[in-house]
């Protein structure tokens, strides 16, 4: 599993093959981290809030591996 993977921005144009559907996950966040989340977009940490969400997924993985049973 390639979790580095980088998502292209927005939809594809009409009668663009696409790669595949990404599936969306909502979840619900408290003001605070919302707030820091668009704090750093907008200081172009990220591209997107989406983008800081998978950065920071990816991260976490990396430095908490699963534990295998």
């Amino acid at each position: 599993m390639e979790l580095g993977a980088t998502l292209r921005m927005g939809r594809p144009t009409k009668g663009t093959p696409s790669e595949g559907k990404t599936p969306a996950l909502p979840v619900r966040l408290p003001a605070a981290i919302r707030i820091e989340m668009r704090h750093r977009v907008k200081n172009h940490e990220a591209d997107s809030e989406s983008e800081l969400v998978r950065r920071a997924l990816v991260e976490y993985f990396e430095h908490h591996p699963a534990r295998r049973r």
